[in-house]
């Protein structure tokens, strides 16, 4: 699914045109981003929980020109998915 059946799928089930669904999703994700800066987790019950992870610094290989070079450390965002979240895929895939 891309982000633009998102939308679609939004508009249709809250009965709103495409591009107010689409101010919605755009604001949500940006949403997600700014609390993630700010606090580093953001916990959506029964959903999951989005936060930001620290990366190692690494060497890794250039794969264009085989030179080694430094990664830094960094901060990556994951997603841990929820216990409702978990029972909905399991329920689809049975």
């Amino acid at each position: 699914m891309l982000k633009s059946d998102l939308v679609r799928e939004l508009a249709e089930e809250i009965e709103v045109s495409e591009r107010e669904a689409r101010q919605l999703v755009k604001h949500f994700f940006k949403s997600i981003g700014k609390i993630l800066e700010e606090e580093g987790r953001l916990e959506l019950r029964g959903f999951g929980v989005f936060e930001l992870r620290q990366r190692k610094g690494r060497t890794s290989q250039n794969p264009l020109t085989g030179e080694e070079m430094e990664v830094p450390p960094r901060q990556a965002p994951v997603f841990k998915p929820g216990k409702d979240l978990k029972e909905a895929v399991r329920q689809s895939n049975d």
